[in-house]
This record gives C-alpha cells, structure tokens and sequence, in this order.
C-alpha cells in the first residue's frame, strides 16, 4: 500500500513539473522576439531607440556594427578555445598551475582586445549622433550593461 502511495506521488510530482516546464518555455517563447522577416529591421530599430535618429545614421551604426561584429568573432572564438582549455587544464589529476595562468593570461588578453574594440565602436557611433541623442545613448548603454551584470549575479 505505501508503495503504491509512493507511485501514485511520484507520478504526479513528475506530471506538474513537467506541465509547469512547458508552460513556462512557452511563455518565454511568446516573450522572445523574431529576429527574422519582414520586421527584422523594425527590431533592430526598436532595440536602438535613440530619438530621431535619421536612416542615414542608422545605415552608418549598422556599418559599425557589421564591422565590430567581422572584427571581434575571431576574438570571441579564441577566448571560447581558451576557456575550455582552461577548462581542461584544471581539472586532470594534478594541475599545472604554470599552464593554467597562462591561458588565465591569454584570455585576460583577449577580453583587452574586445573591450578596445567595442569602445572603438562606441566612440564612432557616438560621433554620429548630436548632442541629445548621444545623451540618450550614454544613459541608454550604462543601463544596459549595468542589466547584464545583474543578471550574471543572479544565478
């Protein structure tokens, strides 16, 4: 009999989480925006949100954009090699902590070069922009980065 209890536990247990599972990557699905068709530029317009920015300046950010996107991908994929040496290095049976601050080295230097490059970004669309609209985007970057941080503590 208490088996049987347990069984009968167990399966609901296991059919709500899994309802509650769904559910909730549905919803998250809902909350996702399309990055494709024909409103593609509508959101990458909408995510911008610098007032009375003109099509010109929003071709030239776009320019910018592209540009430190080709520069920095080789960048962002040696620092993923990286990492998943370090990943292997630190944890065989015995560590070599020579080799391990070596890669902790390399990756600090690659993190220097995307963070050079993305203000070398940064300063060019800010020269875009006039002096309200560059306000605009100082305040609108910090809250964005400052979000990122959050988000990272949190789990």
């Amino acid at each position: 009999m208490k088996t049987q209890n347990f069984k009968t536990i167990t399966l609901l247990l296991v059919v709500f989480l899994t309802s509650t599972s769904m559910n909730l990557m549905a919803q998250d699905e809902q909350e996702r925006p399309r990055r494709q068709g024909p409103d593609a530029k509508a959101l990458a317009d909408k995510r911008l949100k610098i007032p009375d920015l003109t099509d010109a300046q929003s071709e030239q950010i776009k320019k910018i954009r592209v540009k430190a996107q080709q520069q920095t991908l080789p960048i962002k994929n040696t620092m993923r090699e990286k990492r998943a040496r370090l990943t292997t290095l630190s944890t065989t049976e015995k560590a070599n902590m020579n080799e391990i601050n070596k890669v902790v080295e390399e990756i600090g230097d690659l993190q220097t070069q995307l963070m050079k490059h993305r203000e070398t970004s940064r300063q060019e669309i800010r020269a875009l922009l006039n002096d309200e609209q560059r306000v605009f985007f100082d305040s609108h970057m910090q809250r964005r980065h400052r979000g990122k941080h959050q988000k990272h503590r949190r789990g």
